[in-house]
């Protein structure tokens, strides 16, 4: 629909926690929004950022933080081309099935392993990785909705 997203973590000042950020442009990249956070804010830290783009202006992001005291991976979506965003879904909400899972979520991403994307029938899916710590083992866990 001829507006480009893009979707990133970063802290707004030294030693604070990453936040995420979404930027656009409408003019194949010549001129840019200004930064605008879109994720849980300052209280959580925000990592990986994965984006995909739907039809008509949608776009479909996932990205992880902390914010329960433990990592999940969460998705929002917009119909408008970035200007108003769904609520966060918790796509991380299984709370077995390997041993670093917990009601919280999981102990640590592995690797920065995220991705999105849509199906022709506007289904969105994601791909991430989770493990006990940053240096694995780790698993690859996968979510789709409508």
């Amino acid at each position: 629909a001829g507006r480009t997203l893009l979707i990133y973590t970063g802290a707004p000042s030294v030693g604070a926690n990453s936040q995420l950020f979404i930027r656009h442009t409408i003019d194949g990249g010549i001129t840019w929004s200004t930064p605008r956070e879109i994720g849980s804010g300052p209280a959580a830290n925000a990592a990986f950022p994965a984006i995909a783009a739907g039809a008509g202006g949608s776009f479909h992001a996932i990205y992880v933080d902390n914010r329960t005291g433990a990592w999940n991976t969460w998705y929002r979506s917009t119909t408008d081309g970035g200007l108003t965003w769904t609520a966060d879904i918790r796509l991380s909400e299984a709370t077995a099935g390997a041993p670093y899972k917990s009601e919280a979520g999981y102990a640590n991403p592995y690797g920065d392993y995220m991705g999105v994307d849509v199906t022709g029938q506007g289904k969105a899916v994601a791909a991430w990785g989770e493990a006990p710590s940053w240096s694995g083992p780790g698993d690859i866990w996968v979510n789709s909705w409508a």
